[in-house]
């Protein structure tokens, strides 16, 4: 049990990280309780959670196919496979990152599919900056993620 004590921290922080974004979304709605801004929040929830997946993915590959290498003896190529891994995974976050903060973009552009009231239109237009960025940034996250679960899962193998 004293080989993941290590890790506590850091994946629990990034697991609170994740969910404080799902609660803030959802607090800045509840303290302006209104009908505008609860059929926002309905849309703006629809989109993130349509577009989260695909960055999520990477979390999800990094677990699936990379323990092995946590699993290998100590040594210089593994070191560099290692470091290699996990720089292509975060060339793959900043990818997943700029597609989803780009899908973001189109809100604008399809908030009509979704209701015909202006004022929520505008309101969810409103929250598109703020999406942007957190997505832009969500890609990496999640790879980041992904590896460092990697150091547990291989502690795992070792045991």
């Amino acid at each position: 049990a004293m080989k993941f004590w290590p890790y506590v921290l850091p994946v629990t922080a990034t697991s609170v990280g994740k969910v404080s974004g799902y609660v803030v979304m959802s607090h800045v709605v509840s303290s302006s309780i209104g009908t505008i801004a609860m059929a926002a929040q309905l849309i703006v929830l629809s989109f993130f959670y349509c577009i989260c997946p695909l960055a999520d993915s990477l979390n999800l590959t990094a677990q699936s196919f990379v323990p092995s290498l946590y699993a290998k003896k100590k040594s210089i190529q593994r070191t560099k496979a290692l470091h290699c891994i996990s720089k292509e995974f975060w060339k793959a976050g900043l990818l997943m990152g700029s597609i989803c903060a780009g899908a973001i973009s189109l809100v604008p552009l399809l908030g009509r599919f979704f209701t015909g009231d202006v004022s929520v239109i505008n309101e969810v237009n409103s929250v598109v900056p703020f999406l942007s960025a957190f997505f832009a940034v969500h890609g990496i996250f999640s790879a980041s993620e992904g590896m460092l679960e990697l150091k547990c899962i291989g502690a795992c193998i070792h045991i």
